[in-house]
């Protein structure tokens, strides 16, 4: 119950499963679509912005100053800290959510987001730089992910990928 991810109505016995062919474990039902409750958007910011600037200058020094336009797709874009910090270096920012009130949120201040799964958006090659913060341990299939993300992706594209650390969490499991 401490971890971000819990939610009350959410069955306390999590069914763990093994995938055949490449030994992926995953948790049945809670992390599948709708189950997962994003941050609220713009929960934060300034903290999240702190957080998430030196990733962000990385990246644009990684792609170099005169590809700080290039296209950056956000997938699970939450509070929305990454997506609006690399607009604010120049990257052209689109965020995919599951939440229809976090894109609408988006959309307000001008953004291009949509209410999808990656592996359902059709926009090949259009990105520069595809992040997945913290997705991959929510997902049933993370190789399906991996294999939309790089049909998304140009051809020397970037994907910004960040895991959980077990070492580092401020609880036991």
């Amino acid at each position: 119950s401490k971890d971000p991810a819990y939610r009350r109505e959410l069955t306390p016995q999590i069914q763990w499963h093994v995938c055949e062919d490449c030994d992926h474990v995953f948790a049945d039902g809670h992390f599948a679509p709708g189950t997962f409750a994003p941050s609220a958007f713009g929960h934060d910011m300034e903290a999240g912005r702190r957080a998430v600037a030196p990733l962000v200058a990385a990246v644009a020094h990684h792609v170099g100053a005169r590809n700080c336009d290039a296209a950056w797709l956000d997938v699970g874009f939450g509070s929305g800290a990454l997506l609006l910090t690399a607009a604010e270096f120049g990257f052209e920012t689109v965020g995919l959510e599951s939440s229809p009130a976090h894109v609408a949120a988006l959309r307000q201040l001008g953004f291009e987001g949509h209410v999808s799964t990656i592996e359902t958006f059709d926009a090949p090659g259009r990105f520069a730089i595809v992040s997945l913060d913290d997705q991959l341990p929510r997902l049933a299939d993370p190789v399906a992910t991996l294999t939309a993300t790089h049909r998304l992706l140009q051809a020397d594209g970037l994907l910004v990928l960040s895991l959980p650390n077990m070492d580092v969490m401020p609880f036991n499991l």
